[in-house]
């Protein structure tokens, strides 16, 4: 049961990374796309590099936040409210929706300034399977840390979230390859 509460927790990342994928994919909001980093080098080389955008943080948040707003919506139930690790009464949900977004979108920027440290090109897959791992934790530790801020006295649940979380996104990551979402 406490895993089907954890990927009910978590489903608004999950849904939040579907649709930034298919947004991506299609060129959506093409003005929103402008680096995060705004161009600027370190030591010769991006900060972050040109995948890190805004409209990466804006389309994670938001998608979150709607995800999040539909579980608020759910909570009138008793079936979902029993599904429930935090409440998702107002202003609960908002604050969820937006950690959850930018909690994932901001964890992926220390990867990403190192993975520009080692010349690996912004939305290449490494070749080494501890870079692969740490390309795909950071944004599983990024939600992890935002619902630590809604479930602090829970580690072994946090612990869980982002274990689930991991695995997801390796699956994920994995299935938006397979599919040619995600090209080489």
């Amino acid at each position: 049961m406490i895993v089907a509460r954890v990927l009910y927790l978590i489903a608004p990342l999950v849904l939040a990374g579907v649709v930034q994928a298919a947004v991506i994919k299609r060129r959506l909001w093409p003005a929103l796309a402008r680096p995060l980093d705004g161009g600027r080098m370190y030591r010769g080389r991006p900060i972050f590099g040109v995948n890190k955008t805004w409209r990466g943080v804006i389309v994670m948040s938001a998608a979150s936040l709607a995800g999040t707003f539909v579980q608020h919506e759910l909570a009138r139930f008793d079936a979902f409210r029993t599904l429930g690790l935090v409440g998702y009464s107002t202003p609960r949900w908002l604050e969820l929706g937006v950690a959850l977004g930018a909690g994932y979108s901001l964890a992926e920027l220390p990867n990403s300034f190192l993975k520009r440290r080692l010349s690996i090109p912004p939305g290449a897959r490494s070749r080494h399977r501890a870079q692969y791992l740490a390309d795909q934790a950071d944004s599983a530790l990024g939600g992890t840390l935002a619902l630590s801020l809604f479930l602090w006295r829970a580690p072994a649940t946090l612990a869980l979230v982002f274990t689930v979380g991991l695995t997801l996104h390796v699956l994920m990551d994995r299935a938006l390859y397979a599919s040619g979402v995600k090209t080489r």
